[in-house]
């Protein structure tokens, strides 16, 4: 199912690509492409740890971990969250 649902987003994404305009360059395709594979070794992760752990271990983990990565990135890059999002992100 995971598959189906996968294959589906990547052609309503080919489709509506078009409509957002621009031309996307080489580090841009470098970029989707990492993300890409960074989500679908996340993903495959995500599910054999489920398998193969306890899920009240596996989840709670996941769910914490998983936004705080971005925002570690943002914060290193120099990006300072507004008083909202850090209201939002506790």
């Amino acid at each position: 199912m995971i598959v189906a649902s996968q294959a589906l987003a990547l052609v309503l994404a080919l489709l509506g690509a078009p409509l957002l305009g621009g031309a996307p360059n080489a580090p841009d395709l470098l970029w989707g492409a990492g993300a890409g594979l960074a989500y679908a070794v996340g993903i495959f992760l995500l599910y054999r740890g489920l398998a193969s752990g306890q899920m009240s271990v596996v989840a709670p983990i996941t769910g914490v971990c998983a936004p705080c990565l971005p925002v570690l990135v943002g914060l290193l890059k120099g990006e300072r969250p507004g008083l909202w999002a850090v209201s939002g992100s506790g």
